[in-house]
């Protein structure tokens, strides 16, 4: 503190419990980035889909049980980060006290701020191993767009079909603006 130019101020627990339920907000933001992020590598590992899976970790051949291949680690990390979201429910609850001076909180306080700071990092740190031993299939990627038939590409297709309708429509109005100046009837489209 000396190094800083600070010093020690007299601090009590009477202080707006909004920067707590601030604190664990960014905690339950941090496991619903890592939770979308496991959601999808889970619907990438189903049988059906088979695009990426979860590695071990381990090198080939060390594998127990092999042909069991769930997102285990992707799993857990879409359930605790219903954890941090519960965690914040309560860090909410505890913002209004009665007079700034009630003690409520403190109990629970007690246990969400540690354990939501240490499961956020335990999150961020399990899942880098997910990503870092993430396993890509991108043969089967192809097979998969393939399997469409080119459906994929049917936007720009789509696209391009509204494109041309509109300017049709364009010039039949232009030629109905024109007709019905010369007396003509409309043309029907």
């Amino acid at each position: 503190m000396r190094a800083l130019g600070l010093q020690a101020v007299p601090a009590t627990q009477v202080l707006p419990r909004d920067r707590h339920a601030e604190v664990m907000y960014t905690c339950a933001s941090i496991g619903a980035s890592v939770e979308t992020f496991a959601l999808e590598i889970r619907h990438l590992q189903r049988t059906e889909v088979r695009e990426a899976e979860e590695g071990s970790g381990r090198p080939e051949g060390l594998e127990r049980d092999a042909h069991k291949r769930n997102p285990i680690k992707s799993e857990q990390m879409c359930g605790l980060a219903r954890v941090l979201r519960g965690n914040l429910q309560a860090a909410l609850e505890d913002v209004a006290l009665w007079h700034e001076r009630d003690i409520s909180h403190s109990s629970v306080e007690r246990i969400i701020v540690p354990d939501s700071l240490m499961l956020a990092y335990y999150m961020l740190v399990k899942f880098r191993q997910v990503v870092e031993n993430l396993q890509v299939h991108p043969e089967r990627m192809l097979a998969n767009l393939d399997s469409s038939f080119g459906l994929v590409f049917s936007q720009p297709v789509l696209l391009a079909l509204v494109e041309r309708a509109a300017r049709a429509t364009r010039r039949i109005a232009s030629c109905n603006a024109t007709r019905c100046r010369r007396g003509r009837g409309a043309l029907v489209p």
